[in-house]
This record gives C-alpha cells, sequence and structure tokens, in this order.
C-alpha cells in the first residue's frame, strides 16, 4: 500500500517535469525556427590555397541566369550583372505526389529586389550545378535538407560540404555540389567539360544585418 501511494503521490511531479520539458522543446524549436530564418548572403571559402582561390576566395554567391554564380561582393565591381540573394532556411513544400519524400528544410533566396521574389535554391540531379527556381522546378532534383554545421557558419546539402567552383567556358566561375563523391569528374567528363577547373569551396553564412553594406547601393 505504502508503495502504491507513493507512486500516486509522484505522478503530479513527473507530470510537472513533463509538461516543463515539452514547453522547454516548443520553447527552443521557436527560438532555433527564428534563427534559422534569419537573412543572409552566401559568401566563399576556399579550402585550399593555389592560384584559382585569388578569383573566389572571399566573394559572394549571385544569382543570374537560373544559376549560381560566385562575383564580386560590391556590385560595381561585378563581371557581369547579377543579384546577391539574401537567403533563409523554410521547410521545402513538398508536391502532394512527393509528400511522402519530407525532405525537411529548403532554402529560400530572393532572386531580385524590385519586385521582390523568392526561388528555392537547389541541385540539378543531371548537371550538379547549384540552381534557383520555383517548387515545380526544384522538386524533382535535390531542394533538400539544406542545413547549416561549425557553428551554424558553413552551409550544407544533404549533409555535404561538397561545393565546388568551377570555371566556366566564359571564365566566369559557377557553384556546383559533387552529389557523386568523385570530385565532380564524372559529371564534367559528361558534359565534355573534363578539363574544366574546379575548385573545392566553402559556403559560409553572412548574416544581412552584420554584412557590410554595399556600395553604390547595389544588390
Amino acid at each position: 500500500m505504502v508503495i502504491g501511494l507513493l507512486a500516486l503521490t509522484s505522478i503530479p511531479t513527473v507530470t510537472g517535469i513533463a509538461l516543463g520539458c515539452s514547453e522547454q522543446r516548443k520553447a527552443n524549436k521557436q527560438q532555433d525556427d527564428g534563427k534559422r530564418m534569419a537573412k543572409f548572403y552566401t559568401d566563399v571559402d576556399c579550402l585550399y590555397e593555389d592560384e584559382a582561390s585569388d578569383e573566389i576566395h572571399g566573394k559572394r554567391a549571385v544569382l543570374r541566369d537560373s544559376k549560381v554564380f560566385i562575383d564580386e561582393i560590391s556590385s560595381s565591381n561585378r563581371k557581369k550583372e547579377g543579384h546577391a540573394g539574401q537567403s533563409f532556411f523554410f521547410n521545402y513544400p513538398e508536391p502532394d505526389h512527393m509528400k511522402d519524400l519530407k525532405r525537411g528544410l529548403g532554402l529560400v533566396s530572393t532572386i531580385q529586389d524590385n519586385p521582390p521574389v523568392l526561388n528555392w535554391l537547389y541541385a540539378d540531379k543531371e548537371t550538379h550545378e547549384v540552381k534557383y527556381g520555383n517548387r515545380t522546378q526544384s522538386c524533382d532534383h535535390v531542394p533538400a535538407p539544406w542545413d547549416w554545421r561549425d557553428e551554424e557558419t558553413t552551409i550544407v546539402l544533404e549533409k555535404r560540404r561538397g561545393f565546388f567552383a568551377v570555371r566556366e567556358e566564359d571564365g566566369a566561375w559557377a557553384v556546383y555540389l559533387d552529389l557523386d563523391g568523385d570530385d565532380l569528374q564524372g559529371v564534367l567528363g559528361a558534359k565534355g567539360k573534363g578539363n574544366s577547373l574546379a575548385v573545392p569551396i566553402r559556403l559560409k553564412r553572412t548574416l544581412v544585418e552584420i554584412a557590410e553594406p554595399e556600395k553604390n547601393g547595389g544588390s
């Protein structure tokens, strides 16, 4: 009987702890969701120092022509006109026929300022290029899960850090994701670009509110 009474008197305590833990988890999730929705620019670090790294280290991801390129932070110094997207994490809305995938966090980015338009960033499953588009354009490729690592500074897709900068025929640097784990040799060879220069890079978050302001009012 004593054991039974002890068990009954402990129920409110256990229930209180469970409710407290539940509320704390909700608070932590709300705080985490808020942090993930903070807007940021995507900047580039080279993993190794070489001649090519001088062209891309410390530069910024710029959106144009449905792809993600690497160019100068200041719009006035860019080789071609492009938009430095302001991005944030948000749950990817799977279309009805793909609801079972539940791929998780997507990466939303502005693609222009006036009028403001948002798109999803994704890796093309055929070409491995990092691109941007609407849900219809992105859903059949790799639009999620995006996330962060290294104390919220490094951007990853499918838990991969394997991003590369690839020099295109016109000299521009485009962002690719190594989906096959072969340093892009297979996909570049299949496209007849086996001799293209591919440089491993890290994509990092630079929060908009603490980023250095653009010169000349560029975006």
